[in-house]
This record gives C-alpha cells, sequence and structure tokens, in this order.
C-alpha cells in the first residue's frame, strides 16, 4: 500500500477543524503503522564464534500466541586449515507441536560462505524460542562464524 501524500499545509483547517484530506492522511498513516512488524526482543549477535552453542532462548516466553518472522544471517568469517562445517537450528511450538528449522549445513570454508533464512510461524503463547548450531572445523575449533537472529512480530 503506497502512502497518502500529505495534504497543502496551508490547507491543515477551517474554522478550527480537521479538513477530510487531513483526516484521511492521518487514518491512512495509522492503518500502515499497525501492519509494520515489530521487534519483541534485541536482535542475537554472535561473533567470533568456533564452538556449537547449545540450544539458547530468544524469547523465553512470548507473551501472545501468533505468527511471527524468524530470520538469521550466519557467515564463515575465518576458515579451517583443511574444512568447515555450521548448521543453525531454531526450535518452537506451534499449537502444542514442537517445530524444528534447520539451515543446510554452510561447508564452502570460505569468508564468502553465508546463509540467511527467513521463516514465517505459528509460535504458542508463553513457549520459549530457541536456537542452537552445529559446529565442526578440521583442525578443530579453528574457523571461527558470526550469527545473528531476530523475531518480528506481525499484525494482520
Amino acid at each position: 500500500m503506497n502512502p497518502l501524500p500529505a495534504p497543502e499545509p496551508d490547507k491543515l483547517t477551517q474554522k478550527e477543524y480537521v479538513t477530510d484530506p487531513w483526516a484521511r492522511f492521518f487514518n491512512t498513516q495509522s492503518e500502515q503503522l499497525s501492519r509494520v512488524a515489530t521487534r519483541l526482543v534485541p536482535p542475537i549477535a554472535k561473533t567470533t564464534q568456533n564452538a556449537s552453542i547449545a540450544s539458547t532462548a530468544i524469547a523465553p516466553n512470548l507473551s501472545a500466541a501468533g505468527l511471527y518472522w524468524l530470520t538469521y544471517y550466519a557467515r564463515i568469517t575465518k576458515v579451517g586449515a583443511v574444512s568447515s562445517s555450521l548448521t543453525v537450528t531454531l526450535n518452537w511450538t506451534d499449537h502444542g507441536v514442537a517445530q524444528t528449522f534447520s539451515g543446510a549445513a554452510i561447508t564452502g570454508n570460505t569468508v564468502t560462505s553465508w546463509q540467511s533464512e527467513t521463516k514465517l510461524v505459528y509460535i504458542d503463547a508463553s513457549t520459549a524460542l530457541t536456537y542452537s548450531t552445529t559446529y565442526a572445523s578440521n583442525a578443530a575449533n579453528e574457523a571461527e562464524y558470526e550469527l545473528y537472529i531476530a523475531i518480528l512480530s506481525v499484525a494482520i
């Protein structure tokens, strides 16, 4: 939806009432703002990681059930001598059923090896949304990676 352009400034009021063009403008702005996704918790930012990350809560107890955008970006920042592998996993609960998404293993072992995923998911209220990584490097703990994760609420 394209925003409605603001009316001419000199036509703001007539006899202390808001004119129809201004009323439409303000109503449109309000409707558009109510549809914007909202960040619920600060984004996760993990840098210079050289080991797997155990299951960790992103949002320990979401107060409202509903649709959420889960998104992450992972990149190899230091290569292993021979090889490296990184897999990102997200877990949540949808209507009482445990759900899991695991990205494909990032195995390029170059600093240009990266992955980004965004998923629209339904998450139950008062359940934990978690992430974890599975990491391997040859030589051990030599490669490094960074991981950024965000969760946004979806207004419908």
